[in-house]
């Protein structure tokens, strides 16, 4: 029998007892599964049967999971400055149990200090809807609150988001 051959609920069943962190790897085996590991009724599942435990990053930092309905997330950047150029990784906490999707909490690595810090005060409030891109040094994600969708920075050198208009859509059938 072909994992092709198998219903999209069983299949649906079995891949959310697969750990998030081998689902990113899996995302581009097919379509299918892309739109699967993107549906929030399958993340909330894959969630759901998540560990309670204390997990060791690649990084050495801790970090402790809850019952909360949460998933952390990195990118990598840098300081974006002519006498040197500073590595740092961004570590941010998505909480999914609110009634819209919010950030949580924030903490920045800074190689030349091999040291991870708290930020405070930065939480953009708004929604992630892909991976973050990374140019210059800073990350860009696409993204939307309950006032429409926008472009979120994360500045490596201010340690601070800031959000970046659209161009206005054209609604009109000329």
């Amino acid at each position: 029998m072909m994992f092709d051959d198998l219903p999209l609920d069983l299949e649906s069943e079995i891949l959310s007892r697969v750990r998030a962190t081998c689902l990113k790897e899996l995302q581009t085996t097919c379509k299918r599964w892309y739109s699967l590991f993107r549906d929030p009724r399958f993340v909330k599942k894959n969630l759901g049967k998540a560990a309670t435990h204390v997990i060791v990053d690649d990084l050495g930092g801790w970090i402790q999971t809850d019952n909360r309905m949460s998933f952390n997330g990195y990118v990598l950047g840098y300081e974006n400055n002519k006498s040197c150029e500073s590595y740092k990784i961004l570590n941010f906490e998505i909480l999914l149990s609110s009634p819209a999707y919010s950030l949580g909490k924030f903490e920045i690595y800074e190689f030349n200090y091999d040291s991870w810090r708290i930020l405070d005060g930065v939480s953009p409030n708004c929604f992630l809807h892909f991976d973050g891109v990374t140019l210059k040094g800073n990350t860009y994600w696409s993204s939307s609150d309950k006032e429409g969708k926008f472009i979120l920075k994360f500045d490596f050198t201010t340690k601070r988001f800031r959000r970046l208009s659209l161009p206005i859509e054209n609604n009109h059938d000329d």
